[in-house]
């Protein structure tokens, strides 16, 4: 049972803002255009280049990156599904980004006078001494909490109810749970339409850099599939370890940047999406969000593919010297 194998995790991140509402200008403006005081707002910035505050909001946008990339969506009130076999790795990594959130918020307080009077003079007359907290009430208003709950199970509802609502809400429980894993599933296959394409997308650029980013970022993501499957969809497996394979091999025939391993590579990515998606087809129940999903991924690719003007004619012409004409003559889909 998926009860027994994942949880639900939340990371909670409190920053912060430095914005405040100024009553009187707002109230002012309203006055000045005799408008009501409801009709807008005006928010002060409090500081101007906080770098040690900017790098905290950098610093809770990588926690929250890490959070999401080992997760699968569950539900929208900030809840999503942690596979038990990621629980110690993100734990673990959890409490690294903690205490580096609270190193950086100290350092911050270190230097929040000096931020304090670098922004006088931009507010001027809108400075108030009052907007700003001390030390001790700001170190509250920062912080990074990972919260962890058991999956719902309609077998463990037990208020008390008549025998046909029990059963009613029981049943509702665990058909709310199938369709939240449903959609990890999907997020998982628009996570790869997103970075496949991407690659894509780049390899048809006969100008663009070839950055190694472009295949290790595929690659990861590939490695990690397999894990995130918590349906244990054989068609995204099998597709993953495709791709994984693909790419190893493209690796080791071009060579880093070179135009072998550009051609290759979107060779490799053409033949890979038309034989997975087509087998997708044949699948009895495929669920229709997903199937759209590995659908846009073929189009974007296959799009690509069949149009010679996305390559460089010295890309085409050493293509013809090498013999690899298979990309060319792959034929539409009916």
């Amino acid at each position: 049972m998926i009860t027994e194998r994942a949880m639900l995790a939340a990371v909670h991140i409190s920053i912060w803002t430095a914005v405040k509402h100024d009553r009187k200008v707002s109230r002012d403006v309203a006055n000045q255009h005799g408008a009501h005081e409801s009709a807008g707002r005006y928010n002060k910035q409090l500081l101007r280049g906080a770098e040690k505050l900017d790098a905290l909001r950098t610093l809770a946008g990588q926690i929250r990156q890490h959070f999401y990339k080992i997760t699968l969506p569950w539900s929208d009130e900030g809840y999503r599904l942690l596979l038990a076999h990621f629980y110690f790795e993100l734990t673990t990594q959890m409490r690294e980004f903690e205490r580096a959130f609270s190193q950086s918020v100290e350092e911050f307080l270190e230097v929040y006078p000096f931020y304090i009077e670098q922004v006088r003079p931009d507010l001027n007359g809108l400075f108030r001494e009052e907007d700003y907290p001390s030390a001790e009430k700001l170190r509250a208003k920062f912080g990074v909490k990972l919260e962890v709950l058991p999956i719902p199970n309609g077998d463990d509802f037990r208020v008390t109810l008549s025998e046909e609502e029990h059963t009613r809400v029981a049943r509702e429980i665990d058909e709310s749970v199938r369709q939240s894993l449903n959609r990890g599933t999907k997020d998982l296959w628009v996570r790869l339409t997103d970075v496949v394409t991407h690659m894509v997308d780049k390899l048809k650029e006969p100008e663009s850099r070839f950055h190694a980013s472009l295949v290790t970022n595929v690659y990861d993501l590939v490695d990690l599939l397999p894990r995130l499957n918590v349906n244990q969809d054989e068609d995204l497996n099998r597709f993953a370890a495709e791709i994984k394979a693909r790419l190893s091999s493209s690796q080791d025939e071009g060579g880093a940047g070179g135009v072998r391993l550009r051609v290759r590579l979107l060779n490799s990515f053409v033949l890979s999406f038309r034989t997975t998606v087509f087998a997708a087809r044949a699948l009895p129940c495929e669920d229709f969000q997903t199937f759209s999903a590995r659908r846009r991924i073929w189009a974007s690719v296959s799009a690509s593919g069949m149009s010679s003007g996305k390559v460089s004619s010295a890309e085409m012409d050493l293509l013809t010297r090498l013999g690899t004409t298979g990309f060319w003559s792959i034929p539409r889909a009916s």
